[in-house]
């Protein structure tokens, strides 16, 4: 999973490398969007926690429909685009 996270990161990182951070959910999920259009969740919880509609490029965990499992990090893209 490292390999295609840092495989996947070179593709996706920009010269820039702007990070704009959107949420904290109180100490368990923080969300933040990287320059390029994609978009990180981490879950810090012990529950499962929604995602958004957005392509899922990558995740720590296994994802239960549309939900962030526990202590996880999800990678998506597209996030908001109708």
């Amino acid at each position: 999973m490292y390999r295609r996270a840092l495989a996947l990161r070179r593709v996706l990182q920009r010269p820039d490398a702007a990070v704009t951070l959107l949420s904290v959910d109180d100490r368990e999920m923080l969300h933040f969007r990287r320059a390029g259009g994609w978009e990180c969740f981490m879950n810090f919880s012990t529950g499962h926690k929604p995602l958004p509609a957005g392509e899922v490029l990558i995740s720590s965990g296994l994802l239960d429909g549309r939900t962030a499992p526990p202590e996880s990090t999800t990678w998506l893209r597209g996030v908001g685009d109708e």
